[in-house]
């Protein structure tokens, strides 16, 4: 009973949204815009947190004392 209930959930919540028009705004061409720039963020938020990915041992910014 607990299945049929949570499908019944699932479908009512797929068909508010389809009513409510949330996937024309994901459909719309600025969520591509929104998307490179969500993507170039989180690169540069791992890049000034974890240091290149490239330099070498000696180059890296590392706190730690060998």
């Amino acid at each position: 009973m607990k299945s049929v209930f949570i499908s019944l959930v699932m479908f009512l919540v797929v068909l508010g949204a389809m009513l409510t028009g949330v996937f024309d705004i994901l459909a719309s061409p600025y969520m591509m815009l929104f998307a490179v720039i969500c993507v170039a963020a989180a690169l540069g938020f791992a890049y000034k947190t974890l240091g290149s990915p490239f330099a070498d041992k000696d180059n890296k910014n590392d706190t730690h004392a060998d």
